[in-house]
């Protein structure tokens, strides 16, 4: 069996609802998730556009 998290990305600009999922989350199994928490949509897009970059950087790195 897989453990791998389950990565979630998370747009919400409100703290208080933010931690609530967060906690819920960890309710349902504490590792079962990694959750990314931005409040704008574009820090999203940002977020997103680093991590693909970073998987090319490694990617590459293997490559040698």
């Amino acid at each position: 069996m897989d453990h791998t998290p389950i990565k979630v990305m998370l747009v919400e600009d409100n703290a208080d609802d933010a931690m609530l999922l967060r906690e819920r989350l960890a309710a349902v199994h504490p590792s079962q998730f990694e959750l990314a928490h931005v409040e704008r949509l574009t820090e999203a897009v940002q977020h997103l556009r680093e991590q693909a970059a970073l998987r090319k950087a490694i990617r590459s790195w293997m490559d040698f």
